[in-house]
This record gives structure tokens, sequence and C-alpha cells, in this order.
């Protein structure tokens, strides 16, 4: 059996505010039981996820270890009860929103001051709107704070023009300083260079000394095809996308109790199936 499993969490796990299915939560448990560890691998912010985290410890009766949030940005070890971040500079994330502002493309900031107060930065009231109605956390205005060190940038625009001329300008701009992720045509997530889902899996089995062939990661974004490089069994769920789909060993077209059905089928053995 494989030892530990890392899981995004929207559109993977759950979508929007929905809560993780029984059968999911059930296969994470039989595979915690057995001894496997389960890590969320995640694009949000760590303040947003506390719900999904505490669904599952409540549910399996395991503490979680680690979590990766801001796609890998921001990791919390909490065996050590311990953060290790890497952050865009706060002069880097401000050059960029001014950037947005100027051109009227939605900007969404991570950083530690919204981290604690379970909220994010938001260039505008109506794309906060978006995350209260998704994520269920707050938001506040850039211009409120004066530190906009990030570990994580969304930008967003109707227009697919603007996005890849943004694109174009932050890689010519900071030189390669910043990872630009190409999540759908009218989005992009923003990352300090060599930030990754991936790098963060390394960096955790490193810590737990677990071969990368022991570990799974189970996703479906552009965000995850690091991740999924970065183990020895991938799991691509609900995505349209043939890049993602490419990169990952197996597919399930749905995500409702796709985790549980990529578990029960390829990951746990006869014996703790049948538990």
């Amino acid at each position: 059996m494989k030892k530990i499993i890392f899981c995004d969490i929207d559109g993977t796990l759950i979508k929007g505010l929905s809560k993780i299915s029984y059968h999911n939560l059930l296969a994470f448990k039989k595979f915690m039981d057995a001894g496997g560890k389960v890590v969320l691998s995640t694009g949000r912010s760590s303040s947003s996820i506390r719900g999904v985290i505490a669904q599952i410890e409540k549910f399996t009766k395991h503490k979680l270890e680690y979590v990766i949030c801001s796609t890998g940005g921001y990791i919390y070890d909490f065996l050590g009860a311990t953060t290790i971040t890497h952050p865009i500079s706060n002069f880097n994330s401000r050059k960029i929103y001014e950037y947005c502002r100027k051109k009227r493309i939605w900007f969404w900031g991570y950083n530690e001051e919204a981290n604690r107060r379970f909220a994010v930065f938001a260039s505008n009231i109506w794309f906060g709107s978006i995350t209260r109605m998704f994520k269920n956390i707050r938001t506040l205005m850039v211009k409120k704070t004066t530190d906009l060190t990030c570990f994580k940038i969304i930008t967003l625009s109707l227009s697919k023009k603007k996005i890849n001329i943004l694109s174009s300008w932050i890689k010519q701009e900071f030189n390669s300083q910043i990872n630009v992720t190409h999540q759908n045509p009218m989005m992009l997530e923003l990352n300090a260079v060599g930030v990754s889902k991936g790098k963060a899996i390394k960096y955790i089995l490193n810590q737990l000394n677990i071969e990368p062939g022991d570990a799974v990661a189970i996703g479906n974004g552009v965000n995850d095809i690091e991740a999924f490089n970065a183990v020895g069994l991938s799991f691509a769920v609900n995505t349209r996308n043939k890049t993602v789909f490419s990169q990952a060993n197996h597919h399930y077209s749905y995500y409702r109790d796709a985790v549980y059905d990529a578990i029960n089928e390829h990951i746990l053995d006869l014996e703790t199936k049948n538990h």
C-alpha cells in the first residue's frame, strides 16, 4: 500500500462550499487507519481550509501532519507547529497590483495578514464577492494594507487578451522572479519562482523520509501537474484540460466520490479495503 496521499481540494475533493462526501471521508479513514498519511494540497489560503481539515480530522479520528496552501507558497507543519513560506516580495506584489489596477484586471492576494484575519486582499468589491461565495472568507481591500508580501496572487479578466499581455509583461518585467501558471484562459496564478505543489511535496516527502514511489497525488488543475510528476501514482479528476489529463496515470471524469474510487480501486490493499 502507498504511504501518503496529496489531495487537491476544489474540483477534486469538493466543489464550492459543499462538504466532503461520506465516501471520500471513508476512504481517507481506511487509508489512515492502515497507517497512511493524507496531506491537503491546495491553491487556497490556510485560513480558508480550516473547515475542510476539521471535517477530515473529526471523521477519521486522525490529525493531519502537513497541509500545502497557496500552491506551495505556504506549507504548515503541524508536527513542528511551524510554517514554511516562499512569498512574492511586497515590492513585486505591489507592482503587479498597480499594473492590474490600471489595466482593470482583478487582483486577489494571499498574505500573512489575510491569513490571520480569515480573509484575502482583493482589488475591488466585485471580485471580493467571489471569495465570500466560494471560499467563505472575508475580503479586504489592497489599499488598506501596508505589507502586500503574498504567498500567491490570482489575476482574473474577462478578456483573454488582457491576461496574455499581463503574462508577457510579468515575464519580462520580473526576469523570471515570478512563476506564472495559466489556470485557464482568463486567470493567472502567480507564485515566487521555484514554488509549486510539486516542490512542496518533495519537501514533505524528504521530511517524512518517504520515497516518491510511495506517494500519490490527486488533482484536477494545471497547478497539479508538478504534483503528479513528484509522485509515483497520480489521478486526474473532473478535468477537461488535455495537458492535466495526459500527465496523470489514471483518470476520473467526475469529482464526487472520485477520491473514494481512486483510493478504493488503486491504493488500498484487499485486506484494508474489506476492513
